[in-house]
């Protein structure tokens, strides 16, 4: 009988010191290794989140430089900006020779951007990711889209070269603000509802529409901007927005122009 009891003890304290024993797990040592991996991967989630924010940005900031290069190239070979575009021909189109991405194509769209992409024809006009600052604050002549010496629109005028005092500081293309436009088909009599990005930038109080319409930031608090030069920054909607900061970024002579901001 004592010798059975030796065994049997003999027996336990191997299986204590065994290896499998040693590698087993506590209930309580689980949950503390899971609650562990649970700090870490909350601490990582935002680090993840702003990483990929800032491609994104990156990315945005990449393809307006692009056009920028073909706004400057369009520019040296004719003296003139882009005409914002009227019929089947808008301001994208007079670039397409010097960029090698179309306008509907995605990579030409920031990575942000989730609205619909629609080239001409009309109805509703073009829409994307980037809008073209054609009227500065309220005046055809103040922007960089030319502007028409005729009620119809037959003898446009282009905004030169030489207009711009400042191409440093006026904005020339950026993330487009959101807007929602009813679409009416003429030719099925339906009628829907489009959700895109305007290719004309509008400056405060152009359009009432987008006094409704939900504006989120592209990129942190601001939205990036391509500047007539070619540079790209980004700005912060609390300065583009407010008359007092950026009203002379909008036109091609920088001056304020406070009575176009009236509207």
């Amino acid at each position: 009988m004592k010798r059975k009891l030796a065994k049997g003890r003999a027996k336990e304290r191997s299986q204590k010191h065994s290896p499998t024993a040693a590698l087993a797990f506590t209930l309580i040592e689980l949950l503390v290794v899971i609650g562990i991996i649970a700090i870490f991967v909350s601490l990582l989630l935002p680090v993840l989140a702003r990483a990929k924010a800032q491609a994104q940005r990156i990315q945005c900031v990449n393809n307006l430089h692009q056009t920028g290069i073909a706004l400057r190239m369009y520019v040296d070979d004719n003296r003139v900006y882009p005409f914002s575009g009227f019929g089947d021909q808008w301001w994208f189109h007079s670039l397409a020779q010097y960029h090698r991405l179309q306008w509907t194509n995605r990579a030409f769209q920031c990575p942000t951007y989730k609205g619909t992409i629609r080239d001409v024809p009309w109805p509703g006009g073009p829409l994307g990711s980037y809008s073209y600052n054609i009227q500065g604050t309220g005046g055809m002549q103040l922007g960089l889209g030319g502007w028409s010496v005729d009620s119809a629109e037959t003898n446009w005028v282009p905004t030169r070269e030489s207009q711009v005092k400042a191409p440093s500081e006026m904005f020339a293309v950026a993330d487009a603000r959101i807007f929602t436009s009813g679409i009416i088909n003429f030719i099925t009599g339906t009628q829907s509802t489009d959700t895109g990005g305007d290719t004309l930038m509008p400056h405060v109080g152009w359009f009432n529409d987008y006094a409704g319409e939900p504006q989120p930031f592209r990129h942190g608090k601001g939205f990036n901007f391509l500047f007539c030069d070619g540079h790209v920054s980004l700005v912060k909607r609390d300065y583009f927005m407010s008359r007092t900061n950026s009203w002379q970024n909008w036109n091609n002579d920088h001056q304020p122009h406070m009575e176009t901001w009236i509207w």
